[in-house]
C-alpha cells in the first residue's frame, strides 16, 4: 500500500462531517446514559456518599484519562500516517502494557497517603484500591481505539464508545443498588474497563502489516506532550473538587462535595457534547499539517469551532437559565443549593469546549507543548481562584473561580490558533453564543420557575437558543448542503 493521497478541501469536509455525525451520535447517547448514571448514583447514594464517590472518581479519571488519551491519540497520529497499522499498534501495545503495570502499582502504594493525608479521609482508600482495574485496562484499550480513529473507522469507534457507556452504567448502578455503596460503584467501573479491553482485543486487534514501527523517541516525543497536556487539562476539570474536599471542614466536606458534584456533572455536559468534533478533528489536522495543506487546515478549524458552539449552545442555555430547578429536578431535594454553583459551571464548560478544541488543533499539528503552556496558565489561575474563594464562599466560590479561568483559557486558545495558523476565527459566532447564554441567565433570574414548569421552560429555552443562532446566520446554506450530502452518502452506505 502506498502513501495516502492528499485530501482535498471537499473530501476533508465530507470526512469531517460524516465522522462527526457518527461520533456525535455516540456522544449524544453517552450524555443520556451518563445522565442516567449520575441521577441513579446521586439518588441511591445521597449527598455524603456521593461526595466520597465524586472524589475517588475524579482521582481515578485524572490518571485514567491521561493514560487512555495518550495511548489513543499517539496511536491515531502514527496509524494515520502509516502504510499499515500492524507495526505501530503492536509497538504501542507493548509500551502501554508496561505503563499500566507501573502506574497501577504506584497507585496501590500511594493511595493511603493521598486519601488519609491530603484528603483526611481514610474511608476513601478501599474504593480507590478497587479502581486500579481501570488504570490497568485504560492504556491498552486506548491503543485499539486509537487504531480505529487513525484509520477513520468512526462508526466502529462510536460503537465501542456506546458499548462502554452502556456496560458501565448497568454494572455501576446494579452494584450500588445491591448495597455495595461506593465500593460497588468503583467495582462496576473497573469491570467495565476490563471487559471492553477484552472485546477490543478480539474485534479490533493489532492489524496487518510487517516492518518496523517508529522509533521509541518518536513515540515519546509526541506522547509526552499529549500526556502532559491531558494531566494539566484534567486537573483543570478536577482541582475545584479536590480543593473543596481539602478546604472544607471535615464534618461537612462530603456533604459539600456531593452537592457541588451534582452541579459539576450537569455543568460538564456542554463540554462533553462538543468532544465529538474534537475527536474527528484531531486526525484530520494531523494529516493535513503533514501535507502542509494550510488553507484546508484553516477552513477545518473555523468550521470545527462553529460546529462545536452549535452543539454546546442548546445544552448550556437551559442549565444557565434555570440552574437550581435543573438540579432539584434531576438530583432531588437533598441537593438543594447546587444551583448557585451550576449558574457558573454551565457557561464555564461551554468556554472549556472551545479551549479544548483549540488545544487539540495544536496537538494534532505537532505542537503539544503550546497546548500544555496554555493549560498550565489556566490551571494556575483556577487553582489560585478556588483556593482563595472556597474558605469564604464555599462551593459557589469554587464554581466562580472555574468560570473565570475557563474564559481566560478559551481566549488564550483562540488567540494562539489565530496567530499560529492565521485562521479567520468565527468571532461573530462566539459573540452570538455568549450573548444568548447571557440572555438566558437574565431570563432565569427574572422568571424563577420550579418543578415541571421549569422543565418545560428549559426545553423551550434550548430550542429557542438554537433557533436564534440559526436565524442569526449560524447555520449557513453551505452547512445545509454539506449536511444533506453527508446524510445522502450515509444512506447509500
Amino acid at each position: 500500500m502506498g502513501n495516502p493521497e492528499p485530501v482535498t478541501q471537499g473530501e476533508q469536509a465530507r470526512q469531517l462531517g460524516r465522522g462527526a455525525l457518527f461520533i456525535a451520535a455516540s456522544k449524544i447517547y453517552f450524555l443520556f446514559a451518563g445522565f442516567a448514571l449520575v441521577v441513579g448514583l446521586q439518588r441511591l447514594l445521597g449527598p455524603e456518599l456521593y461526595g466520597k464517590y465524586t472524589v475517588v472518581n475524579e482521582m481515578v479519571t485524572l490518571l485514567g484519562m491521561m493514560l487512555i488519551a495518550g495511548a489513543r491519540e499517539t496511536t491515531s497520529k502514527f496509524v494515520s500516517a502509516a502504510a499499515a497499522p500492524g507495526p505501530v499498534v503492536r509497538s504501542m501495545l507493548r509500551r502501554m502494557a508496561a505503563a499500566s503495570l507501573i502506574i497501577g502499582s504506584a497507585w496501590v502504594l500511594l493511595t493511603p497517603v493521598i486519601t488519609g493525608g491530603f484528603f483526611r479521609d481514610p474511608a476513601l482508600r478501599p474504593p480507590a484500591w478497587i479502581a486500579v482495574l481501570v488504570l490497568l485496562s485504560y492504556p491498552i484499550y486506548g491503543v485499539f481505539i486509537g487504531r480505529l480513529n487513525g484509520e477513520r473507522r468512526f462508526f466502529a469507534q462510536a460503537a465501542f464508545d456506546s458499548g462502554f457507556t452502556t456496560l458501565k452504567m448497568a454494572l455501576m448502578l446494579a452494584l450500588v443498588w445491591l448495597g455495595f455503596g461506593v465500593n460497588g460503584a468503583m467495582a462496576g467501573f473497573g469491570l467495565t474497563a476490563v471487559s471492553m479491553l477484552l472485546i477490543a482485543a478480539w474485534r479490533v486487534g493489532a492489524g496487518e502489516g510487517a516492518g518496523e514501527a517508529p522509533a521509541v523517541r518518536e513515540f515519546a516525543a509526541f506522547a509526552s506532550g499529549i500526556v502532559l497536556f491531558t494531566v494539566v487539562f484534567n486537573l483543570m476539570l478536577k482541582v475545584d473538587v479536590f480543593a473543596l474536599k481539602r478546604l472544607s471542614p471535615p464534618e461537612s466536606a462530603d456533604q459539600f462535595t456531593g452537592v457541588y458534584g451534582a452541579a459539576m456533572n450537569l455543568g460538564r455536559i456542554p463540554y462533553q457534547g462538543s468532544i465529538a468534533v474534537t475527536l474527528v478533528l484531531f486526525p484530520v489536522i494531523s494529516r493535513l499539517t503533514s501535507e502542509k495543506n494550510l488553507e484546508t487546515v484553516r477552513a477545518a478549524i473555523r468550521d470545527a469551532i462553529r460546529y462545536s458552539l452549535l452543539l454546546v449552545l442548546p445544552i448550556a442555555a437551559p442549565l444557565t437559565a434555570f440552574p437550581e430547578a435543573a438540579v432539584l429536578l434531576i438530583s432531588g431535594a437533598r441537593y438543594q443549593g447546587a444551583g448557585a454553583a451550576l449558574q457558573w459551571l454551565a457557561p464555564a464548560h461551554a468556554a472549556m469546549s472551545v479551549f479544548y478544541l483549540c488545544a487539540s488543533v495544536a496537538s494534532g499539528a505537532g505542537m503539544p507543548r503550546r497546548a500544555v503552556e496554555l493549560a498550565a496558565l489556566a490551571l494556575a489561575l483556577e487553582t489560585l481562584a478556588v483556593w482563595l474563594l472556597i474558605p469564604s464562599q464555599g462551593f459557589e466560590g469554587a464554581a466562580a473561580g472555574v468560570f473565570a479561568a475557563m474564559i481566560l483559557a478559551a481566549l488564550a486558545g483562540l488567540l494562539f490558533v489565530r496567530r499560529t495558523f492565521q485562521a479567520p476565527l468565527p468571532w461573530a459566532s462566539i459573540m452570538r453564543t455568549a450573548v444568548i447564554l447571557g440572555a438566558c441567565r437574565v431570563l432565569g433570574m427574572l422568571i424563577p420557575l420550579k418543578g415541571f414548569a421549569a422543565l418545560a421552560a428549559m426545553a423551550m429555552v434550548s430550542l429557542a437558543a438554537l433557533g436564534m443562532a440559526v436565524l442569526l446566520g449560524e447555520l449557513t446554506e453551505s452547512d445545509r448542503r454539506r449536511l444533506r450530502a453527508v446524510l445522502a452518502r450515509m444512506r447509500r452506505q
